[in-house]
């Protein structure tokens, strides 16, 4: 557990470090995002992927906001959001080969 809880606040650090190069508006709403989930998407460890990417709408939203120009470090961040939400979830639930195999440690 304690793995998880380093890596991610490893991806949230790195996430919060990128700097906005100045989006605005119309490019926020030109975006396929899914709805901002508001309180329901905490309500629960999993969260909600409404599109069914992998990656939680609220984190999804979260990093488009601060990459809106990057598309390509938006793809990296994703695909490890996604990933670690993998094993997460695997973790949680109790499927220790399943996270391990997301995350590669073995």
């Amino acid at each position: 557990m304690k793995f998880f809880l380093i890596y991610g606040l490893s991806l949230l650090f790195v996430v919060g470090c990128g700097g906005t190069t100045g989006s605005t508006a119309t490019e926020y709403k030109n975006a396929n995002l899914p709805p901002d989930p508001g309180v329901a998407g905490k309500a629960t460890l999993a969260g909600i992927d409404s599109d069914n990417d992998g990656v939680r709408d609220d984190v999804q939203i979260a990093i488009y906001e601060r990459h809106p120009s990057e598309p390509e470090k938006r793809a990296a961040l994703e695909q490890e959001a996604s990933n670690f939400q993998k094993g997460l979830v695997a973790g949680k639930v109790g499927d220790a080969n399943e996270a391990l195999r997301v995350q590669d440690v073995r």
